[in-house]
């Protein structure tokens, strides 16, 4: 008997994906594997994919996994974690080590 597999539920909370992009922005300055959306603001899915397929080239993993999280948000969503990105630097650098 086959049963139906389902994809796992990867809906983080927004204080979930903060800490996370924290920790990944503290040590990307300048976005690492996200440049291309952190820095330039560029939100299309297909940057989103670039984003991914480069993380994975190089073997960055927590940006491939912060890519496949901004896969699942609206470009509004996206924006506001681009226009975001330089504060978690901040915070990070502040000594917000979650």
């Amino acid at each position: 008997m086959d049963a139906a597999v389902s994809a796992p539920d990867l809906a983080l909370t927004v204080p979930d994906f903060k800490r996370v992009a924290i920790k990944y922005a503290g040590q990307n300055e300048l976005g690492g594997s996200l440049h291309v959306l952190t820095d330039d603001g560029n939100l299309a899915d297909s940057v989103v994919e670039f984003c991914l397929t480069h993380a994975l080239s190089d073997g960055d993993y927590y940006g491939a996994a912060l890519a496949l999280l901004l896969a699942q948000m609206t470009t509004t969503q996206r924006g506001k974690v681009s226009k975001q990105w330089y504060e978690w630097h901040r915070e990070w650098n502040a000594g917000s080590r979650l």
